[in-house]
């Protein structure tokens, strides 16, 4: 091969080797765009997801905090009033019921059946609205409980209601039988027929014999009672000025001459409780008192401290039931007093509810009509304890509508979600007998 020969080969392959290069700067440019693009996709996507899925969950949370207040609330309100053989409506009318238990009495007169009624009977309010200015028919301690831990603003200074209070009284748990051995309960002890555990001293307690029901405080037994195998001993007198502490006798054996009860006395633990909404520290566990930082749970960002339906019990003292419970709002239905409410009768209105009134606490207690009512129209606001919502919520705003109760909660973005939910009291059943 010449020379010349040599030198066109090399020339000829040259441009093959030209064509291997790399990207340029603008084909770099545009790919790393399209990868920003399909970056930001992906991250808008799951961020969609994620927040779809914490919205998602705080509903499912929600959900169940609302049906799970409802569901606690109505097994306790259904009984309430009830003294095991009638109800405490039922006992005051018929003049059967003695109450010598302090904590229930504290210094309020009643004069009906010559002895101190207290905070309990036919006539005693189920309830008070949030425009309600006084809660001078419950216990000093509940009246405390309930003003101290109820929801204020920020300041501490303005009070801003939350919810209305709900009281239950009556007896909780099944009880025991008096045994029939004691010959005369009103000498200050009782004997039950077996061991029980539940009438500790300091312990609110019930004996009926169906005839009659004496509300009491148990304490200690007398000094030198003798201990007696599978019985349960305890005293009822707490104020050894006052005797008899009990009304009556309770399942005396008798004699031929003056023969005992044919209706075998039962002792019940008895209660009275008061639910409200109030406020509780996370960080803690306690409820949190109306002044100081984070007292107004509904306007603090923050999720320490949050709104709760709470419970005092004369027996317990005041702790918090369900967290995110922001507001609770009751209506009450019963019978009409016709000669109080023109043409009731006349027009087919029979119950509360037939009126265009709103019947809430305040209502009932102006028409002193506590002892007709029957049932309970509650409404929850559960909320979630975080904010998820992308959009703010609406403010809720008051209202005097009868089926849209309406509240007063700042505008966030948390969820919120009501129930409303009617309870029948048992003890006030057409069935079970009332004071009408």
């Amino acid at each position: 091969m010449t020379s010349t020969q040599r030198s066109h080969t090399a020339t000829t392959a040259r441009p093959g080797l030209s064509l291997r290069h790399g990207f340029s700067l603008v084909e770099l440019l545009v790919a790393l765009a399209l990868s920003l693009v399909v970056l930001l996709g992906v991250v808008q996507v799951f961020s969609s997801s994620s927040a779809t899925a914490r919205l998602n969950d705080a509903q499912t949370r929600v959900q169940e905090t609302g049906r799970y207040a409802s569901q606690v609330l109505a097994q306790e309100l259904r009984m309430t009033r009830n003294t095991g053989c009638s109800s405490l409506a039922l006992d005051d009318y018929r003049d059967s019921l003695n109450v010598v238990a302090k904590s229930l009495r504290d210094g309020i007169a009643e004069n009906r059946t010559g002895l101190p009624v207290g905070a309990v009977g036919a006539t005693r309010a189920l309830g008070y609205s949030t425009d309600a200015t006084t809660l001078a028919d419950l216990p000093t301690a509940a009246q405390t409980a309930v003003n101290d831990f109820r929801l204020t603003s920020k300041s501490g200074t303005t009070v801003t209601p939350r919810g209305d209070v709900l009281v239950y009284w009556g007896i909780v748990g099944e009880g025991a039988y008096v045994d029939t051995t004691s010959n005369d309960t009103r000498e200050g002890l009782i004997k039950l027929i077996a061991a029980s555990n539940l009438f500790t001293t300091g312990r609110l307690a019930l004996i009926t014999d169906c005839e009659g029901s004496d509300i009491f405080t148990a304490t200690g037994v007398p000094a030198g009672t003798a201990t007696e195998a599978g019985v349960t001993q305890f005293g009822h007198s707490e104020d050894r000025n006052q005797s008899p502490a009990l009304s009556r006798a309770y399942n005396w054996t008798g004699s031929a001459t003056m023969p005992g009860p044919t209706v075998r006395a039962r002792v019940f633990p008895f209660d009275l409780r008061v639910f409200f909404i109030g406020c509780v520290d996370q960080e803690t566990g306690e409820l949190k008192r109306t002044t100081g930082a984070g007292s107004a749970c509904t306007t603090d960002s923050s999720t320490r401290y949050r709104p709760a339906l709470c419970r005092w019990s004369a027996s317990a003292g005041a702790d918090a039931l369900l967290l995110d419970i922001a507001d609770m709002r009751v209506t009450y239905d019963g019978f009409l007093d016709a000669g109080k409410e023109a043409g009731a009768k006349a027009a087919g209105k029979t119950r509360f509810s037939d009126l265009a009134t709103l019947t809430n606490a305040t209502w009932v207690n102006t028409k002193k009509y506590w002892s007709r009512v029957d049932t309970l129209h509650i409404e929850l606001l559960a909320t979630s304890s975080d904010e998820v919502s992308v959009v703010r919520q609406k403010q809720y705003t008051a209202s005097t509508d009868k089926t849209v109760l309406g509240y007063g909660l700042p505008a966030d973005r948390r969820v919120y979600e009501a129930y409303r939910f009617t309870i029948a009291t048992r003890a006030n059943s057409s069935w079970f007998g009332t004071s009408n």
